[in-house]
């Protein structure tokens, strides 16, 4: 199966930021609201540069087909959508250098 592991830790100054489909690092002071892994919801955005889109225009995007789009699990606060595993994150969530708490989230299995 799949899983999430979660980790916060202290930011150092120029720490090198993992470049990989499993493993992504946010802002945890940029979190607002609780923390939950979810599914979709009608009106779902994800932040991207200059603004948001709706996670339908994303899945559109990366071919998702319609019979996964309901099951799938990600990553969302109060806010908005923070992961799609395997497809984006969110550009508002990004580690900084005003970053000062890090929360690492590590994707295990699945697809």
């Amino acid at each position: 199966g799949e899983s999430l592991c979660f980790r916060v830790f202290s930011c150092e100054k120029n720490a090198e930021i993992p470049k990989n489909e499993y493993t992504k690092w946010f802002d945890y002071d940029k979190i607002t609201g609780v923390l939950c892994l979810r599914t979709y919801r009608d009106g779902d955005r994800i932040g991207i540069q200059n603004g948001s889109k709706t996670v339908k225009s994303v899945w559109l995007e990366h071919k998702v087909p319609a019979e996964q789009r309901r099951r799938r699990l990600f990553l969302a606060d109060d806010a908005q959508v923070l992961w799609i595993p395997g497809i984006r994150s969110c550009d508002n969530y990004r580690v900084d250098e005003n970053t000062k708490t890090v929360l690492e989230v590590q994707r295990n299995g699945g697809k």
